[in-house]
């Protein structure tokens, strides 16, 4: 796992991480970009967050459930926001509760993040088919 975590934080050290590098990113890399969105400092946190939500791999809301529990605000709008990502995600059930969770939050910054990608994600639900 370390060559998996050096390959992790090489992306999100990064000044300006390259994020389009994450879709050649596998399952593999799911328990390093949690563990850094539970324990890292806020920023690597919510890189994490955003990462994995690029990660085209099934567990990606277990990634954003860890940085949505965090104290930080700045981590949990991290997560809300990155959910926007995740509309051909296997597990919308887990998607719906997470975006409600966090529509409720006390932060309104973290509501305000929760709302756009909840109008964003019924928006392309909600178009008709053509």
């Amino acid at each position: 796992m370390d060559s998996t975590r050096d390959a992790v934080l090489a992306i999100l050290e990064s000044d300006e991480p390259d994020y389009a590098r994450a879709d050649r990113l596998g399952a593999e890399t799911l328990p390093v970009l949690e563990e850094l969105a539970r324990t890292a400092e806020p920023l690597l946190a919510s890189k994490a967050a955003h990462l994995a939500s690029l990660v085209p791999a099934e567990g990606t809301v277990c990634v954003l459930e860890q940085a949505a529990r965090r104290k930080e605000p700045e981590v949990r709008v991290a997560a809300a926001a990155a959910l926007g990502n995740l509309r051909g995600a296997g597990n919308l059930g887990a998607v719906a509760r997470l975006l409600d969770r966090l529509l409720h939050d006390p932060d309104a910054g973290v509501r305000r993040f929760a709302a756009r990608t909840a109008a964003s994600l019924h928006h392309v639900d909600a178009s008709p088919a053509g």
